[in-house]
Order: C-alpha cells, then structure tokens, then sequence
C-alpha cells in the first residue's frame, strides 16, 4: 500500500516546527520507531516520484504520452522528450513525435538495446547508471 501523501507532509510539518502533539503518527516524539515510520513513508514517496527506464510493456501502454528517448549514440539525449503517438504490432514498432517535429520509427526488438524510454527526464548520472539490456 502507498504511503498516504498528506499525512506524510502533515508529519514532517510537525516535525519541522516542533509541534509534535499534530504529528500524525506520534504525537508525542516518545516512541522513535513512529519517526522512523514518517521517515519509511517519506522515502517511499520520493522514490516513486525518481525518473526510471519504462518496460517496453510500460511503453506499448503509453499511448499519447510524453516520454524521454534515450539512445547511447545520441549526445544529450535526454533532451529528446516526445510523445508516442502510434504503433505497429504487426510490423513491430513504435511512432515518436518528438518536440522538434521530427518523428521516429522505433523497433520492439531494439528496445533496451538501442533505445528506451524514461517516465520522466533523467539526470545524466541516472541514465549512466541504469544498465542496458546485453
């Protein structure tokens, strides 16, 4: 179950201002396992807002969505966002419009090799670390 986003930012407003009687789950700062828990919570929030690699089922069901295109021979390429705007599973691709105008014809059998897709820009540190498909 996902962490519940207002009582997450209702407790670290507490905490930030000291008034631990409006904490949502202490209330009293006598327990430090209940700020680990506001802690736990706070974490799992953010890691679900980082930028990670879509599957390419992820991407099949992204129709008229924004994405990031990353391609290893591409310098700065996660400045290439585009919306994919169609597919062909019959001939096995997928159609990008990019910001620029310019379209691209993708292949399945290339995704993870060649290219791939983020849910949100990513930092350059983040797109040398994920690794790609061998």
């Amino acid at each position: 179950m996902m962490a519940d986003l207002e009582k997450v930012v209702k407790g670290l407003e507490a905490c930030m201002d000291g008034e631990c009687a409006e904490c949502p789950y202490c209330g009293t700062c006598s327990d430090a396992e209940d700020c680990f828990d506001l802690a736990r919570d706070a974490l799992e929030l953010l890691k679900v807002q980082a930028p990670h690699v879509l599957t390419l089922e992820e991407v099949e069901d992204a129709l008229g969505t924004v994405v990031w295109v990353d391609r290893p021979q591409v310098e700065n390429s996660s400045d290439e966002y585009a919306l994919i705007s169609g597919y062909s599973c019959k001939l096995g691709h997928v159609d990008l419009k990019f910001i620029d105008g310019d379209w691209g014809c993708f292949t399945y059998a290339w995704y993870g090799e060649t290219w791939r897709c983020w849910d949100k820009r990513p930092f350059d540190e983040q797109r040398m670390a994920a690794k790609w498909d061998e």
